[in-house]
């Protein structure tokens, strides 16, 4: 069966625009921001990879990353980050976590968004 080019947007419209993608519920989030500011920035890393199945705004992520006190640590989380993302197209806002960090953090933190991808429709 050959499928043409409407059904496959219809699907794949479907897929990305119905099907939900919740990110941490506005309540939890702060609570769970409000234990970040009080551990140091390598147990925030650790508290991170232990909700590996949370997803994140890049508002959240933001708020996220600027618990963080120094800026190899907020790399570190930027990359952790950079997988659970719901609005990829909003990464570069993220890069201004950055700004007051060594150009060193600021360039790599450019290449884990480089990574980021956004997800885009397929063409026939």
């Amino acid at each position: 069966m050959k499928v043409n080019f409407l059904t496959k947007v219809f699907v794949i419209s479907t897929l990305l625009f119905i099907t939900p993608i919740f990110s941490m519920e506005r309540n939890s989030f702060i609570q769970f921001v409000g234990k970040l500011h009080k551990l140091d920035d390598s147990h925030k890393i650790d508290k991170l990879n232990e909700l590996y199945t949370e997803t994140y705004t890049s508002i959240q992520a933001q708020q996220i990353l600027n618990t963080f006190k120094y800026g190899s640590h907020r790399l570190d989380a930027f990359d952790v980050l950079s997988t659970k993302l719901q609005d990829p197209q909003n990464k570069d806002f993220l890069l201004a976590c950055f700004e007051n960090d060594h150009p060193i953090f600021q360039k790599a933190a450019k290449e884990i968004s480089e990574r980021i991808t956004v997800a885009c429709m397929i063409s026939p």
